[in-house]
C-alpha cells in the first residue's frame, strides 16, 4: 500500500493471552505500523505470567509497545521485568503510565540510554515535559485528541532541548491536562471535545457522559488555555490608512498579547505595526487566505470578544 506520513499504532490487549494474539495477528493483516498491548488486568498475574504473555504476542511479527498502566491493570510491571520482556523479538518501546517518574526515569536509563531503538513514551500528558528532559522519546497523548498541534509542538520542542519554550506551551496546557481526566477518560476528552465542535462518539455502557460538576470543570479549563484562530480581517477592524494601525488596533494587541497569545495572524502592514508599536519583537504571521489552513494558535480573551462583538 502506499507509504503513510504517520505511523499507526492500535491497541491489541487483552487479559486472555490467546486474544491479545488474535488481536495483535489482525493489527498486523490490517497493516499497523505497531501493536500496543497491556498488562494483562483484572486476573493480575505473576512476573513471570505478564513475560509468557507478551513473549506469545512477540512472535506475531509486528513491532510492540508494552502499555504499563497499573492503575487499569492493578500489576506493575517493574523494571527488571520490563528489561526481560525488551530482550524478546518485536518490543519496540514502552507506554509508561505507572505515574511514577522514578521509575520512569529508572527504564530511561536501563532501556532507553543503552537501547537506542528502544522508544520510552509517557502515558500521562502532564509527565511528557519531565519525562523527554530525562531522556523519553515522547507521548501517546490524550490530549491530543483535541489540541493535536499544541502537542506535537510540546514534544518537538522537548526534543530539540528549548526546555524554556516548552515550559511556557506545558503550562498553558496544565488546566487541561488536569481536566481531561476529572470524570474519567475517555469520558472527559470526549466531552471537551464535544464543547469545540469535535466529533468524538458516544459512550457505551459502562461508560457514562460526564457528570454536571466534571462538565463546569472541563469548560472552565477549556477557557483558561483556549486556542482558537483568528483572522483579523481589514473590512472588520477600522483604520485610518493601510500603513498606520489606529488606537482600536494597538489596544488590541496590547490584549492579546498579554492574554498570552503567540501568534497575531492578519493580512496587512497595519497590523504589523501595532504589534511592533507594543512589543518589539512579535511572532507575527500574514497568511491571507489561506489562514484556516494554519496550524499557528491565537489566543483571545473573552470579554475583549464581548466588548467589540467580534465575530470569532
Amino acid at each position: 500500500g502506499k507509504p503513510r506520513d504517520i505511523p499507526v499504532i492500535l491497541g491489541c490487549g487483552s487479559n486472555d493471552t490467546s486474544d491479545a494474539v488474535k488481536y495483535v495477528e489482525r493489527a498486523k493483516k490490517m497493516g499497523a505500523d505497531y501493536a500496543l498491548v497491556v498488562s494483562p488486568y483484572y486476573n493480575k498475574p505473576s512476573d513471570e505470567g505478564i513475560f509468557r504473555h507478551f513473549e506469545a504476542v512477540s512472535k506475531i511479527g509486528i513491532p510492540i509497545i508494552v502499555y504499563n498502566i497499573a492503575g487499569r491493570t492493578g500489576k506493575n510491571i517493574s523494571t527488571d521485568l520490563l528489561c526481560r520482556i525488551a530482550e524478546l523479538p518485536n518490543i519496540a518501546g514502552v507506554k509508561e503510565a505507572s505515574g511514577d517518574m522514578n521509575q520512569m526515569i529508572e527504564v530511561i536509563s536501563r532501556l532507553g540510554r543503552v537501547k537506542p531503538d528502544f522508544c520510552v513514551l509517557s502515558g500521562d500528558d502532564g509527565l511528557t515535559l519531565p519525562l523527554i528532559a530525562a531522556g523519553g522519546d515522547g507521548v501517546i497523548s490524550v490530549v491530543s485528541n483535541l489540541a493535536p498541534a499544541i502537542v506535537t509542538e510540546l514534544c518537538e520542542t522537548c526534543l530539540k532541548g528549548d526546555f524554556e519554550k516548552a515550559r511556557e506551551i506545558h503550562y498553558r496546557l496544565m488546566p487541561f491536562f488536569k481536566a481531561a481526566f476529572v470524570d474519567g477518560n475517555p469520558t472527559s476528552i470526549k466531552y471537551a471535545m464535544k464543547v469545540k465542535g469535535l466529533p468524538s462518539g458516544g459512550m457505551r455502557l459502562p461508560l457514562v457522559e460526564v457528570n454536571d460538576k466534571a462538565k463546569e470543570i472541563i469548560k472552565k479549563a477549556l477557557e483558561e488555555c483556549e486556542n482558537v484562530i483568528v483572522n483579523i480581517h481589514s473590512h472588520e477592524i477600522k483604520h485610518d490608512t493601510d500603513d498606520e494601525p489606529d488606537d482600536f488596533l494597538i489596544e488590541f494587541c496590547r490584549k492579546c498579547i498579554d492574554s498570552g497569545a503567540s501568534a497575531v495572524i492578519g493580512t496587512g502592514t497595519h497590523q504589523l505595526k501595532a504589534v511592533e508599536i507594543y512589543k518589539e519583537k512579535p511572532i507575527f504571521y500574514s497568511l491571507g487566505n489561506f489562514i484556516f489552513q494554519s496550524d499557528m494558535v491565537f489566543c483571545m480573551p473573552d470579554d475583549f470578544r464581548e466588548k467589540y462583538k467580534m465575530p470569532y
